[in-house]
Parts: C-alpha cells; structure tokens; sequence
C-alpha cells in the first residue's frame, strides 16, 4: 500500500506541479498585461498631452489667423470708406459744377437774347436815321 500511495502521492504532487505551471503562466501573462496597460496608460497620458499641445498650437495659429484677417478686412473698409468719400465728394463737386455751368447757360442765353433785342433796336434805329436822311422818314401819327 505504501507503493500506491507514493504513487498517489506523486501523482497528486505532478498534478499540483502542472496546476502551479498553469497558474504561473497565468500569473506571468497577468504581469504582462498589466506591464501592457500600464504602457497603454503611459501612451494615453502621452498621446492627451500631444493633442493638448497640439490643440493649443491650433487655437494660437486660428487666432493669429483671425487677428490677421480682422485687421486686413478693416484696413480694406477704412480704404473703402475713404475711396467711398472721395467719390461722393467728386460727386458732389460734379453736381455744383453741373449747376454752375446750367447758371452759366441761362445767363449767356439771357446774354443772347439781350443781345438780339439790342440788334433789333439797333437796326431798327439805323432804318430811321436811313429813312431821316435819305428823306422816306414816316410821319409820326
């Protein structure tokens, strides 16, 4: 009996041998997936400080990027605005000369029309001294 229970007993103790294996290659692939998540944690602490550094980086450059174009848009309505002036200025300066020169119409038109009465009372002035002298003067009634 003493046979079989070493053997019992060996066997039992392979068992065990084979069972603690098992659970020291469980416990080692354990270790290595902790080493793995802890390397994962490591890579995600890592990869959020990147894209943190690298939103920043973005924000700044969006940022320059509108100050940039804030600026070129005001500088393009101040030069608008001036040119804007300019042109209702010469506008209105074209409006005063328009009237001025239509002022200067009515008055050489005025000038002209003077001008023929003058004519007119001129000729006529000089058909009655042509009629005193040459005697054809009519009598006045």
């Amino acid at each position: 009996m003493t046979q079989q229970s070493t053997e019992d007993r060996l066997a039992a103790l392979e068992k065990e041998v084979v069972e603690l294996k098992q659970k020291l290659t469980e416990r080692l692939s354990f270790e290595e997936l902790r080493a793995d998540v802890k390397k994962l944690r490591t890579d995600q602490t890592e990869l959020r400080l990147f894209f943190e550094a690298h939103e920043q980086y973005v924000t700044d450059r969006l940022n320059t990027f509108e100050e940039h174009i804030t600026t070129r848009l005001d500088v393009l309505e101040d030069t608008y605005d001036t040119r804007l002036n300019a042109v209702e200025n010469q506008l209105t300066k074209l409006a005063e000369g328009q009237q001025e020169l239509q002022s200067g119409q009515l008055a050489l038109q005025s000038g002209q029309l003077a001008l023929q009465s003058g004519q007119l009372a001129l000729q006529s002035g000089q058909d009655q001294i042509l009629a005193i002298l040459t005697g054809k003067a009519k009598p006045n009634d």
